[in-house]
């Protein structure tokens, strides 16, 4: 799980300040990560959300840390327009960072 204090985009896709679940999966020789939004009802702890939609998925390269992640961090940058982007997250309990691949595009 992250949580987001502001829009951000990863990938093509701007996500809104919230919390989002993400996932790693792998397809044959690719690696991707698949952001879904949470839903926290109001007056809800965080135990008591659910995984909405898929929001995005996103091609990632891995690369090996060396020792196991404790906990999720995302890297932060900026785009051209001088907007928040995520380049990078390396998943609590993996060995192993994720750099996203970004369409040329953004």
């Amino acid at each position: 799980m992250v949580e987001l204090s502001g829009a951000t985009w990863v990938g093509d896709v701007q996500l809104k300040r919230g919390i989002y679940h993400v996932k790693h999966v792998v397809e044959k020789d690719k690696h991707w990560l698949l952001f879904k939004s949470v839903l926290l009802p109001a007056g809800y702890r965080r135990g008591s959300m659910w995984e909405e939609k898929e929001i995005t998925r996103l091609e990632s390269r891995v690369e090996p840390t060396t020792k196991s992640v404790r906990s999720t961090k995302i890297t932060f940058g900026r785009n051209a327009s001088g907007e928040r982007l995520i380049q990078e997250i390396q998943i609590g309990g993996e060995k192993f960072r994720h750099i996203l691949i970004v369409p040329s595009a953004v």
